[in-house]
């Protein structure tokens, strides 16, 4: 209850939100941390909800930072929403998605990166494309490569390297992967 209280004060005071969400992040309580990112999560896939720029480097610096799964990935989901205003965000997102230990951060990795490609130029996923490419190819779990894969349908259909990968994702061992590589494969006509 106390949660939805904050909450519903947060959204009241939007142009401050960010800012206390931040804070909060930034303390070393880990329960105040995933309330403060899960929160933010939802906050930001707002239309009316601005991160400004500093509160969005701290909370890369955060997200850097933390070792919880749960707290990344919210992060990165952020970044998903606040788009691609930056090098930076694309960049850290990418990291997460080909480095991360934890599959639940890579799926939330690759949702984010599905995110900004839905609102990138063109000209400007060819980065995103490798990384998705080659993660779906060499990832360990299915479920990140069936995420990569659905992923990739916001992928410009005129990249020859993403129809390949999903193409052969068609001969992957599980089924999840196969049928999202499917579905990203008849959306490009």
């Amino acid at each position: 209850a106390r949660r939805q209280e904050v909450e519903k004060m947060l959204n009241e005071n939007k142009a401050q939100a960010a800012v206390a969400l931040t804070n909060a992040l930034d303390s070393g309580d880990p329960q105040v941390q995933k309330n403060a990112a899960d929160i933010l999560v939802r906050m930001s896939g707002s239309q009316d909800f601005i991160i400004q720029d500093k509160a969005l480097a701290s909370m890369i610096s955060i997200l850097k930072a933390s070792h919880s799964a749960e707290v990344k990935a919210n992060l990165l989901r952020t970044l998903g929403h606040v788009g691609p205003r930056n090098e930076r965000i694309q960049n850290t997102v990418l990291e997460y998605l080909s480095k991360d230990d934890e599959v639940a951060v890579r799926i939330a990795a690759s949702e984010a990166v599905s995110e900004l490609m839905r609102i990138e130029k063109a000209s400007e996923v060819a980065d995103a494309t490798k990384v998705l490419c080659s993660v779906l190819k060499n990832d360990i779990s299915p479920h990140v490569r069936s995420s990569i894969a659905r992923a990739m349908t916001y992928s410009p259909a005129s990249a020859s390297s993403v129809v390949d990968a999903l193409i052969a994702a068609l001969d992957d061992n599980y089924k999840e992967v196969r049928v999202s590589a499917f579905k990203a494969l008849a959306t490009f006509g």
